[in-house]
């Protein structure tokens, strides 16, 4: 984000983490009584939320360190339902040796040393170099190198100068449809900062995504300093997403200070399968802090490489706009990635009130710089735009994105060939916003 939107959010926490921190602090006091009224439903369809939930006890950091990275078996294909997850992993970097048996190759010439952190070069390798990638670890600069073995040596390589090899993310399909089909259409971020909204919620909230016309929910299960604290919600909601057609992608906010562990949490959530079978549709890594271009290129390496090619991974990034752009290294992203989800958040970029026109004008210049800057204009995006208003408690301000910005907003993204938009987030949404979206036809 531009400097201006960084200041009205907590130090080192991103958009979605300031969210959060808001969520949680407002937990602490007691029952709040927000409702969100759906436009053109029952007045028992109304979604009671704002009531505290339940507190995640963090896993010990030995058990943490217990969680195996490796061997995963690989994940079936992504099913037609979503799905929900395990216990908390507590921060506390730790930078041991990660065992891994991999295919990469070198896009830098790069010496090879005998420990992350030696300055002792043993051999060197040229650029397109085939390598087997052994191991991989956070060096004492906390970024992440893998040790290799080449034409007959083993070493460590420099930070960014190896990449793992995999299938073409951008292109993959999967039973003959391409894997990022549930991203198509209108969807909603939905974090379940209360698990108390109404009664049967997860059918509510299936039963107000359909009636809404949405075909997928982002669902923010699991953070780096929370652990997986939405296991239980997911449960509800699922089963009942699934018979409503509604895609469910969960989403995990990485701090990116201990890769491992957040390794070892988005894998937890992808591999999470409900009492009776379902999974989620994909998996979202929410990246807005700890932006070291290594170590976001290696995070997706090595997410891809052990859910293997078949399964749907969406990175959520800030817009080419934003002053904190620079830190991704953009044309990695294809090569791990089978989707983009930019936070064109237009009002908080800039901080300051957009005309239709304007937001129209942000969201093409942001996805025409995004595929510029991944070098893929193949590449599927999904558009993330706002609902909520920065500045005021709970994101509730008097002035939000109104409903002709939302329908500028989706009409930007449909016209530059995105995928799908989606909102942030279904608890600041109004009455205005949802009529909106239920008359919004993406396809036409």
């Amino acid at each position: 984000m531009q400097e201006r939107g960084r200041a009205s959010r907590p130090a080192r926490y991103g958009t979605h983490g300031a969210i959060l921190l808001l969520l949680l602090a407002a937990q602490v006091s007691s029952q709040c009584g927000f409702a969100t009224a759906i436009p053109g439903s029952a007045p028992d369809r109304a979604l009671l939320g704002w009531q505290p939930a339940p507190v995640a006890t963090p896993m010990p950091s030995a058990a943490r360190r217990a969680v195996a990275l490796a061997p995963y078996a690989l994940l079936p294909a992504p099913s037609d339902s979503g799905g929900c997850g395990p216990p908390p992993l507590p921060a506390e970097p730790a930078h041991e040796l990660e065992t891994l048996a991999a295919p990469g190759r070198v896009v830098r010439p790069t010496p090879l040393t005998e420990t992350p952190d030696s300055p002792t070069a043993l051999v060197h390798l040229a650029m397109g170099t085939p390598v087997q990638v052994e191991a991989w670890a956070q060096g004492a600069d906390g970024r992440v190198r893998y040790r290799v073995a080449a034409e007959g040596a083993t070493g460590w390589a420099a930070p960014g100068a190896v990449v793992l090899q995999a299938a073409d993310p951008v292109t993959r399909q999967v039973a003959g449809r391409p894997i990022v089909e549930p991203l198509r259409g209108k969807g909603m971020w939905f974090i379940p900062d209360s698990r108390q909204y109404g009664v049967a919620a997860g059918a509510r909230v299936a039963a107000a995504a359909r009636a809404n016309g949405l075909s997928h929910l982002y669902v923010e299960v699991a953070t780096s300093r929370g652990g997986f604290w939405g296991a239980a919600w997911l449960d509800e909601l699922l089963p009942a997403a699934c018979a409503a057609g509604v895609q469910v992608i969960g989403s995990v906010f990485a701090h990116l200070e201990d890769l491992a562990a957040d390794l070892a949490l988005a894998l937890q959530v992808a591999h999470y399968r409900t009492p009776d079978g379902l999974a989620l549709a994909g998996l979202t890594v929410d990246m807005e802090e700890t932006l070291v271009p290594e170590n976001i290129q290696a995070f997706g390496e090595l997410l891809r490489h052990h859910v293997g090619d078949d399964y749907l991974l969406v990175a959520t990034v800030y817009p080419p706009e934003s002053s904190f752009a620079a830190r991704y290294p953009w044309p990695a992203l294809p090569a791990s990635w089978n989707a983009v989800a930019p936070m064109t958040y237009w009002q908080q970029m800039e901080n300051r009130s957009f005309t239709p026109a304007e937001v129209y004008a942000y969201i093409q210049r942001n996805l025409a710089k995004l595929r510029a800057l991944t070098r893929r204009p193949d590449l599927p995006v999904e558009v993330l735009g706002q609902l909520f208003q920065m500045g005021y408690p709970r994101l509730l301000g008097p002035a939000p994105p109104t409903a002709a910005e939302i329908l500028a907003a989706a009409k930007a993204a449909r016209d530059a060939g995105a995928i799908g938009i989606s909102f942030f987030d279904w608890a600041r949404a109004t009455p205005a916003h949802w009529e909106a979206l239920a008359a919004l036809d993406w396809a036409g």
